[in-house]
């Protein structure tokens, strides 16, 4: 998951003064904020921690855990030039994911960066302060399997943060950073069907909220967000993520200076129109019909028999249609042997007259002519 700071409504500056103070007003609340948590950038470059740095990502951990620090580090050798390709970019500066074990193995500065995510939650990235953490004692929880699949996932709520700045709706991001570290599998499925058998799926408005309130709750954001995703790249290509971003970077860019950055819904949908052709909105309505069918119509016809009676009667045809090519063809073969005439075989000096039900001779010439008429 991302955890970000929305700020509030930003007033239009002009000239170079305005300009100045603004960014120094940015770097001011931005410093307080990350001393004020308590974990200001001495502390969270502590070199007494081991850290290993691949391209842009420094991950770190407590002493003690070097072994898993290795390990990590060699997935994320892969991890990190293959998100870049899948995204079409990469992050922009250096940033720090931390190993998190249990809370008696933290130091006083991990355990204020733990505080700062749901107890629920396997890993997150604050995006503005360029950290995230791993928890090592929660990797099985939805929607990640392993440590490999949490980390894939931090790292691409990073990219898309230094693509799409601080705005960008969060079941996008979730919904992204899930794909990235696994495709959709019956565990998926699952989840979503159990979601959708007695309620329909949360509106994509609602599911930023969702996240937030509580495990039930946000398995079901994570899971929606998750199968509107993968089935709008199955219906868009695999390119629809690069292209998006593509266009939300070019739209930042073409904003006025000092207008609201944090617009980021706004900015998804006029992405979304651009690079697909059709509205966000009206993606979601055929995804929601679409879901419907599938997460609770098709379980329900399993579950009250009816499919098992279709099954039957498609297997009682096929069968009915298999014994009528099967007497065709035994009529055929009855057919073609009424048709055979004799066959008179030159073997040599002697002339042998053989018949397919074969004959009385019983030369060599007489058996080499049997079996190749028969």
């Amino acid at each position: 998951m991302i955890a970000t700071a929305s700020a509030g409504p930003r007033r239009r500056r002009t000239g170079v003064l305005g300009r100045l103070g603004l960014c120094l007003a940015w770097l001011t609340a931005l410093c307080a904020g990350w001393c004020g948590a308590g974990w200001c950038g001495a502390a969270l470059a502590s070199e007494r921690r081991p850290q290993i740095t691949v391209g842009d990502l420094i991950l770190e951990a407590p002493s003690g855990w070097e072994a898993q620090l290795e390990q990590m580090a060699e997935a994320a050798a892969d991890l990190v030039p293959r998100l870049e390709s899948d995204l079409g970019r990469g992050t922009v500066a250096p940033y720090r994911i931390v190993l998190l074990p249990s809370r008696r193995e933290l130091d006083p500065e991990l355990v204020r960066l733990d505080e700062l995510a749901p107890p629920w939650a396997s890993g997150y990235v604050l995006g503005a302060y360029r950290i995230g953490a791993i928890r090592l004692q929660q990797l099985h929880r939805y929607p990640v399997d392993d440590a490999v699949e949490v980390l894939a996932h931090e790292i691409t709520h990073m990219i898309l943060f230094d693509a799409a700045g601080p705005g960008l709706p969060r079941w996008f991001g979730e919904g992204v950073a899930t794909w990235e570290g696994r495709r959709r599998g019956l565990r998926d499925l699952l989840v979503t069907t159990a979601a959708l058998l007695l309620d329909d799926p949360p509106p994509l408005a609602e599911l930023d909220r969702e996240l937030d309130a509580g495990p039930a709750r946000a398995r079901r954001a994570y899971a929606t967000s998750f199968a509107f995703l993968e089935w709008s790249i199955r219906r868009h290509g695999p390119d629809l993520v690069p292209r998006l971003l593509d266009e939300l970077a070019r739209a930042r860019r073409a904003k006025e200076p000092g207008a609201d950055v944090d617009d980021g819904g706004a900015l998804l949908a006029d992405a979304w129109r651009e690079v697909t052709g059709e509205s966000l909105a009206g993606a979601e309505e055929r995804w929601r019909r679409h879901a419907l069918w599938i997460h609770r119509w098709l379980p329900a016809l399993a579950g009250s028999g009816t499919l098992w009676i279709a099954v039957t009667v498609l297997f009682l045809v096929a069968t009915a249609a298999r014994r009528r090519r099967t007497r065709a063809l035994y009529r055929r073969w009855a057919a073609e042997e009424a048709r055979v005439q004799p066959i008179e075989l030159d073997l040599g000096p002697d002339r042998v007259r053989s018949t397919p039900d074969g004959g009385d001779e019983s030369n060599d010439q007489d058996e080499r002519a049997r079996s190749l008429v028969n």
